[in-house]
C-alpha cells in the first residue's frame, strides 16, 4: 500500500487490518513450518477421505505458511535497512506497519474474484463439467470446491501482500535511501526481498508431482496458472532490486561528473561527493583514478552470497 495510507500498528486506522492469514501465524509458538504441517494435516485428511485431489490442501498449506514467512522476513530485511534510510522514526514505523496491515476493502476482493479465478483455471475438470450439465456430485465434489475457493482467495490475497510490500520497499529505494556507492552490502536487503517474493512460485511448483500422481487432469490447470504467475514472480524479483540499480545508477553519475567537472577546474561540486573531506587538497591525478574507481563500482546491490541464495531459494525448489 501506499506510504501515506499507512499508520503505526497502535494508530490502525479502522480501515486497515491485518489479514487472517497473517492472524494465524501470529498465534503463541506457531511458526510457518507449524502452520504448513497443521494446515496439510487437516484439510488433507478430510480431501483424503474424500477422495479429492491432494494438491488442493498442499498448496493452500503452502500458501498460508508462505506469506507468514515473507511477512517476517520483510519486516527483517526492513529492519536491516533502518542505518540507511532518511526517515524521520514516525513515518519509519508506519512503514513498518504497512508490512502487515492493509486495507480491508483490497482484501475483501480476494473473495470477489475466487470463484471466477478457479472456475477459469478448472473450467476443463470433468467434475466441474459435470457438474455445470446438471450432474449431482457427492460431498468430495463440495469439499474439493470449497477449498478450492478457500485456495484462490488465500492465493489472491498473498499476491496483494506481495505487491504492497514489494511496492513499499521500491518507494524507500526510490525517495528514503541514503545511497553510499562504496557499500553495497549494505543494501542487500533489497536483493533478499525479490528472492523471497520470488520463492512463493519456485516452491509451490515443486506440488507439480503431486498434481500428476492424483490426476493427469490437474495438470492443465497447474499449468494454466503460470500465466499468472510466472510474470508476476519475475515482476517482484526485479522490482525491489532495479530501484536501487537505478538510485545508485544516480549517484555514480553524479559523482562522476562532479569530479570530471573539478578535473577541469571547478572543485564546487566536491563538496558533495566522498572525497568532500579533499575537496581543496586532491590532485588532478588522484581526482582521475577516483572517477576511475567510481565508474568501475558495480551498480547491482548483489554479492556472491546472495546469488548462493538465490540459487538455493529458487533453483534447488525447482529441481526437487
Amino acid at each position: 500500500m501506499h506510504p501515506g495510507q499507512t499508520l503505526a500498528a497502535d494508530k490502525l486506522d479502522i480501515a486497515l487490518t491485518k489479514p487472517f492469514i497473517l492472524k494465524a501465524g501470529a498465534q503463541g509458538a506457531i511458526n510457518p513450518i507449524l502452520l504448513f504441517v497443521l494446515i496439510a494435516v487437516v484439510a488433507g485428511t478430510i480431501t483424503r477421505l474424500t477422495s479429492g485431489p491432494m494438491i488442493t490442501p498442499f498448496m493452500l498449506a503452502y500458501m498460508v505458511a508462505f506469506v507468514n514467512y515473507l511477512e517476517r522476513s520483510h519486516r527483517r530485511n526492513f529492519e536491516k535497512l533502518i542505518p540507511v534510510m532518511n526517515l524521520a522514526d514516525p513515518i519509519r514505523e508506519q512503514l513498518l506497519a504497512s508490512l502487515s496491515y492493509f486495507p480491508k476493502w483490497r482484501l475483501r476482493l480476494a473473495y470477489l474474484f475466487s470463484v471466477p479465478m478457479m472456475f477459469f483455471v478448472n473450467w476443463s475438470h470433468p467434475e466441474v463439467q459435470a457438474f455445470l450439465g446438471g450432474s449431482i456430485p457427492g460431498l468430495g465434489f463440495f469439499w474439493g470446491l470449497f477449498l478450492a475457493i478457500a485456495t484462490w482467495v488465500v492465493m489472491l490475497q498473498v499476491s496483494y501482500i506481495l505487491i504492497s510490500n514489494t511496492m513499499t520497499f521500491v518507494d524507500i529505494a526510490k525517495s528514503h535511501l541514503i545511497v553510499d556507492i562504496f557499500d553495497i552490502r549494505s543494501m542487500l536487503p533489497f536483493t533478499m526481498v525479490g528472492v523471497s517474493n520470488i520463492l512463493v512460485f519456485a516452491g509451490g511448483y515443486t506440488l507439480f508431482p503431486i498434481a500428476f500422481i492424483d490426476s493427469g487432469t490437474l495438470i492443465q490447470p497447474a499449468l494454466m496458472s503460470l500465466l499468472f504467475t510466472l510474470p508476476t514472480g519475475l515482476t517482484l524479483f526485479f522490482l525491489p532490486i532495479l530501484a536501487v540499480r537505478s538510485r545508485i545508477f544516480r549517484e555514480k553519475l553524479r559523482e562522476i561528473d562532479a569530479v570530471t567537472l573539478a578535473i577541469h577546474g571547478d572543485r564546487s561540486g566536491l563538496k558533495h561527493t566522498s572525497i568532500a573531506d579533499e575537496a581543496d587538497t586532491i590532485t588532478r591525478s588522484n581526482m582521475i583514478i577516483y572517477r576511475d574507481l567510481v565508474e568501475r563500482t558495480s551498480e547491482w546491490p548483489i554479492t556472491n552470497s546472495s546469488v548462493k541464495r538465490l540459487g538455493i531459494y529458487v533453483i534447488v525448489p525447482l529441481l526437487a
